[in-house]
């Protein structure tokens, strides 16, 4: 009975290895969502920083091409949008609104390609488009307007795939530093904020 058992749970480790063993040549195209949230944030306004976002959701795509089994490269883009944060005094208010979208180079390290849950460690760079939007009332009149800036992102994080065959689900967490320059001149400084995803994968090719 002992020997039938071991034989069997042998049988099914090697069944579960021959069907996630990760191929040089696959692709994957997953789609993110989760949260993000502000760590560092910039002096838009010249007169030392201030709050101008909160934890809000952040959305995703991403294409994997694994050229070995323990690594891949890919494009990434990402939406994030932060909650606004609103300050009022009296009857006067203002909110800040931010979005901070990025497009990526990603590579992707995963130390043990062979198991169905696997850990993996990620790094990206590439380009941020950030806008903050203010809106308010000052002495009984609304207004609106926009500040945009664009420069470099880097990113780093860690998270894990669980591999059901050709389906893909598992979990992320990232660190961001966007450059921020806007065209006034107002300011050049950089924000870091943190993401947490969930995501689902659709693996294809070999």
């Amino acid at each position: 009975m002992k020997k039938t058992l071991a034989l069997v749970l042998c049988m099914l480790f090697v069944s579960a290895f021959a069907v996630n063993k990760a191929s040089a040549g696959s692709n994957t195209l997953y789609f993110f969502a989760g949260g993000v949230n502000v760590l560092t944030e910039p002096d838009i306004t010249d007169m030392g920083e201030i709050e101008v976002a909160e934890f809000g959701p952040a959305f995703g795509v991403q294409y994997m091409a694994n050229i070995v089994p323990m690594f891949g490269i890919g494009i990434d883009g990402m939406y994030n949008m932060f909650g606004g944060k609103e300050y009022t005094v009296g009857a006067d208010s203002l909110e800040f609104k931010p979005t901070i979208g990025t497009v990526m180079l990603v590579a992707k390290l995963s130390p043990f390609p062979v198991l169905l849950i696997r850990p993996y460690a990620m790094a990206g760079i590439g380009w941020n488009f950030l806008r903050i939007t203010m809106e308010g009332t000052i002495g009984g009149t609304s207004f609106s307007e926009s500040e945009d800036s664009n420069g470099y992102v880097i990113c780093i994080g860690a998270g894990a795939d669980i591999v059901l065959g050709n389906l893909i689900i598992g979990a992320e967490g990232r660190w961001h530093q966007a450059a921020v320059n806007f065209d006034d001149d107002v300011t050049e400084d950089d924000i870091n904020y943190y993401s947490i995803l969930a995501k689902v994968g659709f693996k294809f090719g070999n």
